[in-house]
């Protein structure tokens, strides 16, 4: 307990330094139509950069200290000012993660203040909520439906995990739905994994929901994925995490 203690107050320390220091970035990860694989849109990734060891660290690693002291709201801020100066940069439409307990009042007013001074369709921008039973609740509806009717997009992400009740995407009705990724990992493993994504493909089809399928890491899964008929994917089989500045270069290059 005592060696936890000390290392979480070494990240507390880091990451009141990165904030001071603005050592925060935002990364981007393609999402590709399935059928052509061509990127139509990028999710914003977090990274911190470690000075210490020259290195971007994943969120993985810090963002429950984060979110235990209390900042989670002022890095989501962050995190949409980042991603809306790099749809500034790179002209490409961007997926951002927003928590349950970031939905409220202020950050909504937030996102649409920041999208009028950027001049950002809202509609280029999709809101990525985890999937939670809380989400159900009266007072995130409300704030759910607040988003959408401001124009943004909303996707539910990692879904056929946690909750999963099939029945509260008809009072959120997302435009998107994640398909968790531990999921589309035994896509190819056995039968049962198969019809399991398919019943989810299947159920958001028929609402006219679509679906994106993340962790597609290799040519078996993502061919398994196109067989079904889900219509985007994700992963290292599609595209890297990149920079905007590196997204920019790649699409020059092509």
């Amino acid at each position: 307990m005592e060696k936890r203690h000390k290392a979480n107050l070494e990240w507390v320390k880091k990451i009141a330094s990165a904030f001071a220091e603005g050592l925060f970035s935002v990364q981007l990860q393609p999402l590709a139509w399935s059928i052509s694989s061509k990127t139509f849109k990028y999710e914003v990734l977090i990274r911190m950069y470690d000075k210490e060891q020259a290195l971007l660290i994943s969120p993985a690693k810090f963002l429950g200290v984060l979110q235990n002291s209390g900042h989670e709201k002022d890095l989501t801020k962050l995190i949409i000012d980042q991603s809306f100066k790099s749809y500034e940069k790179c002209k490409v439409d961007l997926s951002i993660n927003i928590t349950r307990d970031d939905l409220d009042n202020d950050m909504v007013d937030y996102l649409i203040a920041q999208a009028k001074k950027y001049k950002i369709p809202p509609a280029s921008i999709v809101i990525e909520l985890v999937e939670s039973e809380e989400l159900l609740k009266d007072n995130y509806i409300s704030i759910i439906y607040e988003i959408r009717h401001a124009g943004f997009k909303i996707a539910i992400d990692d879904f056929g995990t946690g909750y999963s009740n099939f029945s509260y995407l008809t009072q959120i009705k997302p435009d998107y739905i994640k398909i968790d990724g531990s999921l589309i990992e035994r896509v190819g493993k056995n039968l049962t994994e198969r019809q399991v994504v398919e019943g989810i493909y299947n159920f958001a089809h028929n609402l006219g929901i679509e679906v994106i399928a993340e962790y597609v890491s290799d040519d078996e899964i993502y061919t398994i994925i196109k067989d079904i008929g889900i219509e985007y994917v994700q992963g290292f089989f599609i595209g890297n995490v990149m920079s905007c500045e590196e997204v920019i270069k790649l699409r020059e290059s092509l």
